[in-house]
């Protein structure tokens, strides 16, 4: 498994990155759009080096005389390892919405179309596929990638994994001989299991980046929290080691927390901070990363309204509760995983 995930990292591609440049306002004030105004650039030369410019039109405003309310946007869908990259351009007229005028929406009449691009690892830059049947193979084989048995293992291991280990927490701790008395041996075996569980899931949220499901920046957050993780469970599992070969105590010995610095009680505080729903978040870049549980949360329907309105304002609040924490502490930069703020959110 974790050599097939190495490999894919190895095919993964640079991403086609686009570059967004706005229309001049009286180009789209015309009484039809004209095609040249909305025209990508694709040149040979953006694209060797990984770039494509794209024209976008985002204002609402729909004036009287015919004038203004006209968009042109664009969505961007990857296949595969992201070698396969779709770009739907979209462009016309903006009306308002008659079931409720805080919106506007496009009418029937706008114009959709298709620019895709293919990573050529011979010539090492993007190249553009007109073909229809030679896209729809190559999205075939990137779709039998994306269905690999190894892609099927690691993502059903880690809804599976989350469900027993924290939704269903106290079957799994009774399971595995935790609760009520914990002997050395079973703590050993629980070290054990989750120390390669998250291995696992190391694994998996780095092949959901390669495969387009989460940024980098994120992936590189879930899979460092999963690091320290494992290195509390390393420092559990070798203090109990020595307790065994050093000082000459037996495997079913009783374990009592509170004799020995709270240790376990310290790694589940950890291991809350991973599973528990939560966002990590950088005051300094005004971003947040989902931690695993919070990952697994949001794969379904939230328990609460939300929306993108409710998003935004939840991000803000959060980012400025982080600015005020960084202050307290006199932090004014985040130089690793430690220096981000963590806001415990059930959405």
């Amino acid at each position: 498994m974790y050599e097939w995930v190495n490999k894919m990292t190895e095919l993964a591609c640079p991403p086609l990155k686009i570059r967004e440049f706005t229309i001049e306002e009286e180009k789209m004030w015309k009484a039809e759009i004209d095609e040249a105004d909305v025209r990508p650039n694709f040149a040979k030369g953006l694209l060797q080096e990984g770039f494509v410019e794209m024209p976008v039109y985002r204002n609402e405003l729909i004036a009287p005389l015919g004038r203004g309310g006209k968009f042109c946007d664009y969505t961007v869908k990857t296949y595969g390892i992201g070698n396969l990259v779709e770009i739907t351009q979209s462009y016309g007229k903006l009306e308002l919405n008659e079931q409720d005028n805080r919106y506007v929406r496009r009418d029937s009449s706008h114009e959709v179309r298709l620019f895709r691009f293919y990573y050529n690892d011979k010539a090492n830059r993007y190249k553009q596929e007109n073909n229809e049947q030679r896209w729809e193979q190559r999205v075939k084989e990137a779709n039998e990638l994306l269905y690999h048995e190894e892609v099927e293992k690691l993502l059903r291991g880690f809804l599976q994994f989350y469900h027993d280990f924290w939704i269903d927490r106290g079957t799994f701790l009774y399971q595995n001989k935790l609760t009520p008395v914990v002997f050395v041996a079973d703590l050993q075996a629980y070290c054990h299991l989750l120390w390669y569980r998250c291995e696992d899931m190391s694994n998996f949220f780095t092949l959901l980046h390669v495969f387009g499901g989460i940024p980098a920046q994120e992936k590189d957050v879930l899979v460092e929290s999963l690091n320290r993780l494992k290195a509390k469970i390393d420092e559990l599992q070798l203090y109990l080691n020595e307790q065994v070969f050093i000082h000459g105590k037996e495997p079913d010995w009783v374990y009592h927390d509170h004799e020995h610095n709270y240790r376990l009680r310290k790694l589940e505080d950890s291991i809350k901070i991973v599973f528990q729903p939560a966002f990590y978040v950088d005051a300094t870049q005004e971003q947040l990363y989902r931690n695993v549980g919070q990952y697994y949360a949001l794969l379904k329907p939230t328990k609460h309204f939300c929306n993108a309105d409710t998003m935004k304002e939840m991000k803000e609040q959060l980012i400025e509760q982080a600015k005020k924490a960084m202050a307290i502490k006199g932090k004014q930069t985040v130089a690793s995983i430690d220096d981000l703020e963590i806001a415990f959110v059930e959405l």
